[in-house]
């Protein structure tokens, strides 16, 4: 009986601290991809930072704008200056709470679970509520938290002019797409 008190204290205590913790990253990495019928193309960066408060459910993301690269330095220039105005808006961000993240055992983690993160997204200089869907999986040392999220932006939610190359017009729905590592900081 002694054994089995002694037992359950430690995975209590175990799993208290597993709930206050932190994890953070300055280096995940964002994709959109921007598809049309005549001119399909993406952009990465690998500078996303972010936090994730486990005990709290909070989510805290922010992209510098400034980062993304499609491959061609002219279009990463005219996608800043024409489309997206880093100048007066340099930042992408997402502020926001998982659900229930604070629910989920340690061992559930480990296994990994489908989370829906429910924030404002805020883009251009215009927020907009946001439900994302994605998959958290924690390490099993407890020392990184893995995330994988996708979503779709539309550029007339944010009031971003929608592009054309030649006469053609770009989609308005962007797929973004999220991965990334999170270090428990310590």
């Amino acid at each position: 009986m002694r054994s089995l008190i002694v037992i359950f204290a430690v995975l209590l205590i175990f799993d208290i601290s597993l709930k206050a913790q932190e994890y953070y990253s300055e280096s995940a990495k964002v994709r959109f991809i921007s598809k049309a019928p005549m001119n399909e193309f993406d952009g990465v960066s690998e500078h996303l930072t972010g936090l994730i408060q486990i005990k709290k459910n909070d989510l805290d993301f922010y992209l510098d704008l400034n980062t993304l690269k499609t491959g061609i330095r002219l279009r990463d220039k005219h996608m800043r200056d024409n489309y997206l105005h880093t100048k007066e808006h340099r930042f992408a961000d997402f502020k926001g709470k998982i659900k229930k993240l604070s629910e989920f055992s340690e061992s559930q983690l480990k296994e990994g679970v489908k989370v829906v993160a429910v924030g404002e997204f805020k883009i251009h200089g215009v927020s907009k509520e946001r439900s994302i869907e994605g998959n958290l999986k924690l390490s099993p040392n407890g020392e990184e938290l893995h995330l994988k999220a996708s979503f779709i932006v539309l550029l007339k939610d944010h009031k971003i002019k929608k592009p054309s190359v030649m006469g053609y017009d770009l989609a308005d729905e962007q797929e973004v797409e999220l991965e990334g590592v999170f270090k428990l900081r310590k």
